[in-house]
């Protein structure tokens, strides 16, 4: 590359001391930057205001950006003021571990990955094509937000993918006003989840329905036989099992692609709903009449 760009990461090599006693202004300090492995560049001391190298055990989230670490220390304060794009920045520096120190709950920290911290979704512009504002409510206050950069099920909530809103609008119409998304229950080991919907069922159940999307990844799968585990030890199980004292688990995937039908007739029969039973979607009802195109005799040419 043979330059240094603004906010580089480099590893003091060491200072060359001349052989001669010489002047500190004199002395000659080697820097290898993580860019350019194996290359140095020289740099001299001054005392100008604006100095080229600053020191880097510490950096920001944004001067960070770009670089990978083995090891990175994540400082969070409680109450931290940042978008959910820069926690993810943060998070993804590192190549082996992260830690986190981070002054506050853990619900603060989930709520650093809410779909409405995100900032890319706040930004109202038409550079490129008109945006379509959208207000929820967040923690008791209005927000406006691009409706194309936001998963947001017909009630008005903000949820983590398409999917999620699919099965939203299933349980709108098979038990409207008995469902919550992402209520949080805690174990007996105090460890607290978020079950994607939690539902009231007509038989007085408690039905937790869980939406595996990304079962095709091996980590994602182990996680997901540790949760069911979790969950049968707080005494919720599977549906097929009968439940448990603590109420049923339920769950659909993805590996078959997004069947909205097969979730429904699932949801239905685990939710004790017949077919008759079954409120009609949305917007159902007869069509408009077809008009009948009236038969006209073929006109003849005129000789």
């Amino acid at each position: 590359m043979n330059y240094v760009a603004n906010g580089e990461i480099g590893v003091a090599i060491g200072i060359v001391t001349p052989r001669k006693k010489a002047s500190k202004s004199q002395l000659r300090l080697n820097v290898e930057f993580s860019s350019q492995p194996g290359f140095q560049y020289s740099y001299w001391p001054t005392d100008s205001d604006d100095a080229l190298l600053e020191l880097a055990w510490a950096v920001t989230v944004h001067k960070s950006q770009g670089s990978e670490f083995g090891t990175t220390f994540l400082v969070l304060p409680a109450r931290a003021n940042v978008s959910r794009e820069l926690m993810y920045t943060a998070l993804t520096r590192q190549k082996d571990k992260v830690v986190i120190l981070h002054d506050g709950t853990l619900s603060d920290l989930r709520d650093l990955a809410q779909p409405w911290r995100s900032e890319t979704a706040r930004r109202l512009t038409d550079l490129f094509e008109a945006p379509h504002p959208i207000a929820l409510d967040v923690q008791g206050t209005a927000h406006r937000f691009d409706r194309k950069l936001m998963h947001v099920s017909a009630n008005g909530i903000a949820m983590a993918s398409k999917n999620e809103v699919i099965i939203a609008g299933i349980l709108d119409r098979l038990v409207s006003g008995r469902w919550q998304y992402e209520q949080p229950f805690t174990g007996t080991d105090g460890r607290t989840v978020l079950p994607d919907f939690t539902i009231s069922a007509d038989d007085g159940r408690t039905v937790y329905w869980e939406h595996a999307g990304m079962l095709d990844l091996p980590d994602y799968a182990r996680k997901w036989e540790l949760k069911k585990a979790w969950y049968a030890e707080n005494g919720i199980l599977p549906h097929a099992q009968g439940g448990g004292p603590n109420g049923s688990l339920m769950w659909t995937d993805d590996l078959n692609g997004a069947d909205a039908q097969a979730w429904l007739e699932l949801a239905s029969e685990i939710l004790g709903l017949t077919s008759a039973a079954l409120p009609p979607p949305a917007g159902a009802g007869p069509g408009p009449a077809r008009r009948v195109a009236k038969k006209t005799a073929p006109r003849r040419k005129s000789s």
